[in-house]
């Protein structure tokens, strides 16, 4: 329950899509090749879905707050509007939210091979989000990118001057 944000996510593509959104949106190719695969795990090794959960869920709590704020100077977005997708209004402390996620993934019966097919499929489940981020490099996403990478430049470069 404290990871349910399909409101969130639904509100953002109304923003960006109008109250038609689902009519008008069809999935890439890379969507789905990654829907084809959380159904595949899903009938032939269901404790995979582990993998993909964690990837998009704990990336999303570590990097979301920087892209948010990212996203919101490239967008230039109206306030509140948008970027409903980084909330997550259950989870209070992301940080202590993150280790107690990870005592119950160390908790869970597997043995050496599922630990390995976990792993393995958590790094394909990541490369499926980066196909389906490369998909998107029209300007939006460019645009993006480039005020993302701005970010760290000048966060490097501050962290430097103060050393």
């Amino acid at each position: 329950a404290q990871l349910n944000r399909t409101d969130f996510l639904e509100r953002d593509l109304r923003y960006y899509y109008g109250p038609m959104w689902r009519a008008l949106q069809t999935p890439s190719e890379a969507c789905n090749t990654y829907c084809y695969r959380i159904n595949e795990v899903a009938n032939d090794n269901p404790y995979l879905l582990i993998a993909h959960h964690y990837t998009r869920y704990i990336g999303d709590l570590s990097g979301g707050k920087i892209l948010r704020g990212i996203a919101d100077n490239a967008l230039d977005l109206p306030a509140g509007e948008g970027l409903h997708f980084y909330d997550f209004p259950k989870v209070e402390d992301a940080k202590k939210f993150k280790a107690a996620y990870r005592v119950t993934l160390d908790s869970l019966d597997l043995d050496q091979s599922q630990i390995n097919m976990l792993i393995a499929e958590a790094n394909y489940a990541f490369r499926l989000n980066m196909y389906m981020f490369d998909e998107l490099q029209g300007d939006a996403s460019k645009s993006l990118l480039k005020v993302f990478w701005g970010f760290l430049k000048s966060r490097v470069r501050l962290t430097s001057e103060s050393n």
